[in-house]
């Protein structure tokens, strides 16, 4: 093992401490490591629309001139406008222009994969089996139950409220789904970096780590019972 290893799991290991040490107290070690994370991320996005700029932009602007490249290449000229507060009028064309493609790039995509493919989908009624029968009847009866709870041109009464009911059901359901889906990411995240603390040098630094919330916990109690005296009658 090299000391590039040693230095790079000790280092893992006294980031990911640093880190869970919010569980126990947000303290000067968590706010480092924030910063570190952050400045981290902010660097490589830097990096990345840098390093895209120069491989998408500037390099095929000056070997083959495509038109499509100017165009975007002036948009995003446009863009820069905005810092001289007397010129600043172009840039409203760039923001429209974006606003205009990005809403467009969107509705299209939830037209297509949260409505005419659901639609689709109710379409089938026959599948290989009983499981695949009930997926597409379930998936029917949520589709036009969760559309006809945002029907606002009608107050929900009469028959209309039972059905926007179960559409507002189907809804918690698929939205606590997806809140599940996303806690369980971040704990299996959580318990995949457990092994590097109890395995090799980060098991040093899971000990030490021990001991300085144990020596913390003790200096605590001490400041509480001196404290206590000192209010004592």
């Amino acid at each position: 093992m090299t000391e590039f290893t040693v230095f790079t799991d000790l280092l893992v290991a006294a980031l990911i401490v640093m880190a869970w040490s919010l569980v126990y107290r947000e303290s000067a070690a968590y706010r480092l490591v924030e910063h570190i994370a952050l400045g981290t991320f902010f660097g490589f996005m830097l990096y990345a629309g840098l390093n895209t700029l120069y491989t998408k932009t500037i390099i095929p602007l000056f070997e083959t001139w495509p038109i499509d490249l100017v165009i975007v290449t002036a948009i995003g000229i446009l863009m820069w406008t905005r810092v001289v507060p007397k010129v600043q009028w172009p840039s409203r064309i760039a923001i429209a222009v974006l606003a205009g493609v990005s809403m467009a790039v969107a509705v299209t995509g939830a037209v297509s994969g949260q409505i005419i493919q659901l639609i689709t989908a109710m379409g089938s009624w026959t599948g290989p089996n009983l499981k695949a029968n009930l997926e597409s009847i379930i998936s029917a009866v949520a589709t036009f139950t969760t559309v006809l709870f945002f029907t606002y041109t009608r107050e929900h009464k009469g028959v209309l409220f039972p059905i926007s009911r179960i559409g507002r059901y189907f809804m918690m359901i698929g939205f606590g789904a997806i809140m599940g889906t996303f806690l369980m990411a971040n704990v299996s995240f959580s318990i995949g970096q457990i092994p590097k603390l109890v395995t090799g040098y980060g098991r040093y630094v899971s000990i030490v780590a021990v001991i300085v919330i144990a020596v913390d916990l003790l200096l605590n109690k001490r400041r509480a019972k001196e404290k206590a005296q000192h209010a004592g009658p």
